[in-house]
């Protein structure tokens, strides 16, 4: 079963570190990386 954020998941969620990190490593486990996501995800977080 496949237990890793979902972008509709992560795209529902408040922005924050962890959670990208999270979705990062998913994506990397899975070898499914999209860095145009990525970097789409990182622009949405504010620190």
């Amino acid at each position: 079963m496949d237990n890793r954020m979902s972008e509709a998941d992560y795209l529902a969620s408040e922005p924050n570190f962890d959670l990208c990190c999270e979705y990062i490593n998913g994506c990397v486990e899975n070898e499914d990386m999209n860095l145009d996501k990525v970097f789409l995800f990182l622009r949405r977080l504010r620190f």
